[in-house]
């Protein structure tokens, strides 16, 4: 029994120290899901004034699957291991006029301010290798029981270390704009009272 729990607090130590390592000096304390468009001017604002809060940053989101890669469905694409859960059940979704923080553009190139041109869709770069997807290809994705295409337009490196919002696919700002969303959010605190400020923030 001595040994068995010697091992488990030495296990729970070495996990704690790896997950510890990874997470980056500047990391967001919350992240807000499900903040309906209305109320994102006010939510934000209110964020802003408690104790302690350095940075609001939001991200609109709604939920999708890929459905089709090049004309093909997702069920009868190879993938490989490390990139087949891209294609399997809903995916978080956003579009941006910018490049995310914490992406890097590797191949292609970003859309310009106010596009309006046909569907665009970056990729992160090791999910399009996994699955044989290059520039200029077209991938679907069912939103709401809508089918929408798109050409990949660039590949995006991202550092998910960062625990900064970013997605597996992000569509020029004309492709999903107007379908229903609400948005994520996150929270930057140095010092302040997190409790506090979930309580508050729930309570509101």
């Amino acid at each position: 029994g001595l040994t068995l729990f010697v091992t488990l607090a030495l296990t729970d130590q070495t996990m704690s120290r790896e997950l510890r390592s990874g997470i980056p000096e500047k990391a967001p304390a919350f992240f807000f899901l499900d903040v309906r468009n209305p109320e994102l001017p006010a939510f934000k604002e209110a964020l802003l004034k408690q104790d302690g809060v350095t940075g609001v940053n939001s991200s609109p989101m709604m939920r999708g699957r890929m459905v089709k890669i090049k004309g093909i469905e997702v069920a009868k694409v190879s993938a490989a291991p490390d990139s087949r859960w891209a294609t399997q059940g809903d995916r978080g979704l956003t579009y941006a006029d910018t490049l995310p923080e914490g992406s890097q553009l590797v191949a292609g190139e970003w859309w310009p301010a106010n596009y309006e041109g046909p569907p665009l869709v970056s990729l992160v770069d090791e999910i399009a290798e996994g699955l044989d997807i290059k520039i200029g290809d077209e991938i679907s994705v069912n939103v709401l029981g809508r089918e929408i295409s798109a050409k990949v337009a660039n590949l995006r490196q991202v550092n998910w270390r960062s625990l900064g919002i970013n997605f597996v696919m992000v569509f020029s700002p004309n492709t999903l704009k107007s379908a229903p969303h609400s948005h994520i959010v996150t929270v930057e605190m140095n010092g302040g009272d997190e409790a506090k400020l979930l309580n508050e923030i729930s309570g509101a």
